[in-house]
C-alpha cells in the first residue's frame, strides 16, 4: 500500500516529497508530534469519512496538549480531506493527518513562538480487494507504556516506539501482532488496536479504559454497535491468564477495522466464523456504507 504523493499542508495542496523536517527537528529527534488516522470509504458516488469530525477533534486537542498551536478547526480539516480525496481516483483510503515542527531545534525546551508548525494530511490507498485475514498474537514481552509516563490518549509520535517494538518482536517470533500488558499483568491492547474477547455466554468482554489503554474511536463505535444489536458488553480488568477461557477474540482499530484472532500464544480460537464477530462485522459494514 503506497502513500500518495499529493498532500494538503498548511492550507495548500502540494507534493509529499517536497516537505521534510530538518535533521535537528524537534519532531524528528524527540518524537514530538501528533498524528491520527481516519478511513475514507467510496460509496457509489461519494466519500464517507468515518468518524471524521471526532478524529480531527482528538487530533486538535492532542496537538494543543502537547504544546502545538494548531489553528485549524475540525471543520476546516474535514473539508480539506474531502478536497484532497477528490483529487484522487475513487476508492478506499486511509487518511493520515500529522502535526510536526520541521525547523532545526536541538534544545529540548525553548521558545517555540516563532517555530514553524506543519499540519499535513496525506493518503494511503487501500486495495478494494484487500481481504481481512485472521491473525495470531503473542503476549508481548514489551509492556504497554504507562499513561503516567506518556499520555497514551494522545497519538504522540514517540509513544508508538512501544507499538513498533511489540509488533516487530511478534513478527520475529512467528506471530502477527503482540498483545501488551501493563505492569500488573492486565491486558491493555495490541500494538495498534484495541482488543475484544467473547466468552461462553456470547458476551463481548474488553479491557475498561485506564490511563494505560488507548480510548479508540473504533472501540467505542463497536461497543455501541454491539449494544444496539442486543449483545451484552462488559468492560473490566482482564488478566493474561484468562485468555484460555475465551472462545474468540478480535482486534479493532481504524485501519484494520475488525480483525479476528485465531490464536493467542498457544490458545486456539474459532474467531473467524463466530456468530458474534460475524454480526459485528456485518453491522460495521452497514454503518460505513452510507
Amino acid at each position: 500500500m503506497k502513500i500518495s504523493d499529493h498532500i494538503w499542508i498548511n492550507g495548500v495542496f502540494s507534493r509529499e516529497h517536497q516537505h521534510r523536517p530538518a535533521i535537528a527537528s524537534h519532531s524528528f529527534q524527540y518524537g514530538v508530534g501528533v498524528f491520527d488516522g481516519i478511513m475514507a470509504y467510496w460509496n457509489v458516488d461519494h466519500y464517507h469519512l468515518h468518524l471524521g469530525p471526532q478524529h480531527y477533534e482528538r487530533f486538535i486537542t492532542s496537538s494543543r496538549q502537547l504544546g502545538f498551536k494548531c489553528t485549524y478547526s475540525s471543520e476546516t480539516l474535514v473539508q480539506a480531506t474531502y478536497e484532497l480525496l477528490n483529487q484522487h481516483p475513487s476508492g478506499k483510503y486511509y487518511v493520515r493527518p500529522i502535526i510536526y515542527r520541521p525547523d532545526a531545534q536541538i534544545m529540548l525546551t525553548g521558545d517555540f513562538n516563532q517555530t514553524t508548525e506543519n499540519v499535513v494530511i496525506s493518503l494511503m490507498e487501500i486495495p478494494i480487494n484487500h481481504k481481512v485475514q485472521p491473525i495470531k498474537c503473542e503476549i508481548s514481552e514489551h509492556l504497554r507504556v504507562s499513561g503516567r509516563a506518556i499520555p497514551v490518549q494522545w497519538k504522540v509520535f514517540a509513544a508508538y516506539t512501544n507499538s513498533y517494538l511489540a509488533r516487530i518482536t511478534a513478527e520475529q517470533n512467528g506471530f502477527d501482532d503482540g498483545i501488551m500488558l501493563n505492569s500488573n499483568g492486565d491486558i491493555c491492547e495490541a500494538s495498534a488496536a484495541n482488543i475484544f474477547f467473547i466468552d461462553e455466554n456470547n458476551t463481548l468482554v474488553t479491557p475498561f479504559i485506564t490511563k494505560d489503554i488507548f480510548p479508540g474511536l473504533t472501540r467505542t463505535f463497536i461497543i455501541n454497535l454491539a449494544k444496539s444489536s442486543g449483545l451484552q458488553v462488559v468492560e473490566r480488568t482482564i488478566k493474561a491468564t484468562e485468555v484460555s477461557l475465551f472462545l474468540a477474540a478480535f482486534l479493532a482499530a481504524t485501519l484494520m477495522e475488525i480483525k479476528p484472532i485465531y490464536q493467542i500464544a498457544s490458545h486456539q480460537m474459532q474467531s473467524e466464523n463466530h456468530p458474534v464477530i460475524q454480526l459485528i462485522r456485518q453491522k460495521f459494514t452497514e454503518a460505513i456504507s452510507v
